[in-house]
């Protein structure tokens, strides 16, 4: 089991590695090459820990809007970041109410 992650990693590797390359002498167009690829892991935070943090929380949105709104790139998303921007969203609309 171990070999067969390995392998995948390496695979995922060499394909990530090949999608940003491109030497004097690239066959095709740039729309027919692999496009590059990102990967978006993060921990999960609380919705208390981003209203105590405004710059983190910003941060978080950030790459949570760069993650979902890119069209070029192959964006592997994993649940815990999706569940990790939700609470930076939610810390936003709460702190957007508390303030006059």
């Amino acid at each position: 089991m171990k070999k067969i992650i390995f392998l995948f990693l390496m695979v995922l590797g060499g394909l990530k590695s090949q999608s940003s390359y491109c030497s004097d002498f690239c066959e095709g167009t740039p729309e027919s090459r692999i496009p590059p690829m990102g990967f978006h892991f993060s921990f999960v935070h609380s919705v208390k820990y981003y209203l105590q943090d405004p710059q983190e929380r910003d941060h978080k949105l950030k790459k949570c809007h760069q993650a979902f709104d890119s069209t070029l790139k192959v964006n592997f998303i994993t649940k815990s970041f999706k569940k990790d921007c939700k609470h930076a969203q939610m810390a936003l609309e709460q702190a957007q109410q508390k303030a006059p």
